[in-house]
């Protein structure tokens, strides 16, 4: 949504590659924002994502300044489905 809502392409670029990993996504145009998120933002700002260009950052990770939030990677890939299970939580067997 923060593509729609600002025309970043950084953001849609985001975007776009999370979307290639939901099954529910498949048929939708990745130039187009999705119908999950028009929904909540509206015609204005999914005029606003399909006019922003796609802009890979070339960035592993990211901390978004004033937020406070940070994306942190290790690479551009899904992550593996190899690493290892989080232990359960205390208590539990």
């Amino acid at each position: 949504m923060a593509a729609a809502l600002t025309g970043d392409g950084e953001c849609k670029w985001y975007a776009q590659q999370y979307r290639k990993h939901l099954p529910e996504a498949d048929g939708e145009d990745s130039g187009q924002i999705p119908q999950c998120a028009f929904w909540a933002v509206g015609l204005e700002a999914a005029r606003t994502y399909a006019d922003a260009s796609a802009r890979n950052p070339n960035h592993i990770s990211v901390l978004m300044g004033q937020t406070g939030y940070a994306a942190m990677r290790n690479g551009e890939g899904p992550m593996p489905s190899t690493w290892p299970s989080p232990p359960p939580p205390a208590g539990t067997s």
